[in-house]
């Protein structure tokens, strides 16, 4: 290894290791953007943190998974130096007082967004401990797309080898068990669950209703993502209320962390789809009951605002 790189790569770990040491004069987060994954996460975060009023974290680092238990593997969860290590991605008080007196505005933010929050049984009350008052954010996808997104991606990443709809046929007895295990604090991260949980993360009823025992409702802000892609300045303005931030003039709008998605036009797929349409019908109309609006994922089972190309992907 070169010497220059050896010592960037020294200077890196003492600059984390002093984040690590003065953590306890760092700040916890005033908003997280929890989920859904493949839902509009990335996109959304990166036009947050170009405010001139959000401080970015530690290397502008967006997921920093946390609390659904994948990054940090180093420490027990929920440990001192465990929460110190949360606590190292973000500016200090020092930090902050800084830029308030910099830009003569009191609102300075810090937050994260790890999208696997939203789906993780133990994330809300851990969160509700520490950060009480925390605004949160929630973009949630048609769960079709969502979870052939998500198929896409673990196909990619090589976390998967069967075919979409053989995949989705052996999700429960893949994950069978992964809830109970994460829930008895056996296992906090559990792989299965994590990467294979297709159809479980588009049940976003049930996830709801977890967070919503430990928040009050007006401490969220859900957004329909098919209206985030088509309109993103109108949305990014609410998300600017919601966390009563000044208005920021942003032109542009630049659609992050996409994949080009090869859906054949065969009977057979199109079955799959039709299944799932049918097997989300009820928890698709709890969730419009409890939002009190109507997504109207009905409309069509087939995800038609994905971008056919021809690839060599498994389906």
């Amino acid at each position: 290894m070169p010497i220059a790189k050896k010592i960037t790569k020294i200077y890196g770990k003492l600059k984390w290791r002093l984040r690590f040491l003065n953590a306890g004069s760092r700040v916890w987060p005033d908003f997280l953007i929890i989920g859904a994954s493949k839902s509009g996460t990335t996109s959304l975060w990166n036009y947050i943190v170009q405010h001139p009023n959000v401080i970015p974290n530690y290397k502008g680092k967006k997921e920093i998974q946390f609390f659904d238990q994948k990054a940090n593997k180093n420490f027990p969860q929920g440990s001192k130096k465990s929460l110190r290590w949360y606590k190292a991605h973000f500016p200090t008080r020092d930090d902050i007082f800084k830029k308030r007196k910099e830009l003569n505005s009191r609102n300075i933010l810090v937050g994260e967004a790890t999208p696997g929050y939203l789906f993780h049984p133990l994330a809300p009350p851990q969160i509700k401990d520490l950060m009480p008052n925390v605004k949160l954010i929630v973009l949630l996808r048609n769960p079709i797309q969502r979870a052939f997104s998500h198929y896409q991606h673990e196909f990619r990443s090589n976390q998967e080898n069967l075919s979409f709809a053989e995949a989705v046929k052996a999700e429960p007895s893949r994950i069978f068990g992964s809830y109970e295990k994460i829930l008895s604090k056996k296992d906090f991260f559990c792989p299965e669950y994590y990467y294979h949980s297709y159809l479980e993360r588009g049940k976003y009823y049930d996830q709801l209703m977890r967070w919503y025992n430990y928040f009050p409702k007006d401490k969220f802000l859900i957004i329909k993502s098919e209206e985030f892609f088509e309109h993103p300045e109108t949305i990014y303005k609410n998300v600017l209320k919601f966390l009563d931030l000044p208005t920021f003039e942003k032109t542009e709008f630049e659609k992050l962390n996409q994949g080009s998605y090869n859906i054949p036009s065969t009977t057979g797929f199109e079955n799959v789809v039709q299944e799932l349409g049918e097997y989300y019908l009820k928890q698709n109309q709890k969730l419009y009951e409890l939002l009190g609006v109507d997504f109207k994922w009905e409309l069509g089972f087939y995800p038609k605002n994905l971008e056919i190309q021809k690839s060599d992907l498994k389906l």
